[in-house]
């Protein structure tokens, strides 16, 4: 995800599959960013790297150990906050932390990487599987941006990321659930673009490659239904 600077600063996608040359050039140090699950993979490799630039990085974390984990990076603008995309309280109360922290400033940007893999065949798989991974992957990244946008409407350009994946463009058997998350998240991002426009902020999906394992533990129930 790299940033660049023309006029105010910004984030953009390389091209449309997350690939090629990521050259950061450092935005203003001590902008706020809040990025969403970031116990691993691409969520905690964004903390970091954000960190390291000079952002001050809100990550979003579910558990304490989590949370612990996050501090053992020894970055002093690396704060982990208490994230569940699918509990509107823990929503309400990681925007009101930040709010308190970043004042009249704003929120320079948003990251929605929090997701969760649900793996199976269709023909089989139990509904509430995969009603739970739209819940995580398409309805809790709707309900982050919802409760962030008056903070991110401060700033004078505003940024949200919402992490996507190739296979919300092209699926494959068995990752039917998985799919349908990331095609609906890429839609809702094309459509908050267009409806940010009058304030200036930016709406932007990053269609990833895998980053470690390209799908998560796989269940058995999910699997065969039982």
């Amino acid at each position: 995800m790299p940033i660049t600077r023309g006029g105010a600063a910004r984030m953009r996608v390389v091209n449309r599959f997350g690939t090629g040359q990521r050259n950061w050039t450092p935005s203003r140090r001590g902008d706020v960013v809040l990025v969403s699950g970031c116990i691993s993979g691409i969520g905690r490799a964004c903390a970091l790297a954000l960190g390291r630039q000079g952002f001050y990085v809100f990550a979003g974390v579910r558990t304490a150990a989590q949370a612990k984990a996050t501090k053992r990076e020894s970055i002093e603008n690396l704060t982990p906050v208490y994230l569940d995309v699918t509990d509107e309280r823990s929503i309400r109360a990681a925007a009101e932390e930040i709010a308190a922290y970043v004042g009249e400033a704003g929120l320079w940007g948003l990251v929605n990487n929090a997701r969760i893999t649900v793996i199976g065949l269709l023909e089989v798989l139990p509904i509430g599987e995969l009603r739970r991974q739209l819940e995580v992957n398409v309805l809790g990244q709707v309900a982050v941006t919802q409760a962030f946008l008056p903070l991110i409407r401060q700033r004078e350009v505003g940024r949200i990321v919402n992490v996507g994946s190739v296979t919300g463009r092209v699926s494959f058997p068995f990752a039917g659930p998985y799919s349908s998350s990331k095609s609906a998240l890429a839609a809702l991002t094309d459509s908050l673009r267009v409806e940010l426009r009058p304030w200036a902020s930016r709406s932007r999906s990053l269609r990833r490659a895998t980053c470690g394992p390209p799908y998560g533990k796989i269940t058995s129930r999910a699997c065969t239904g039982s």
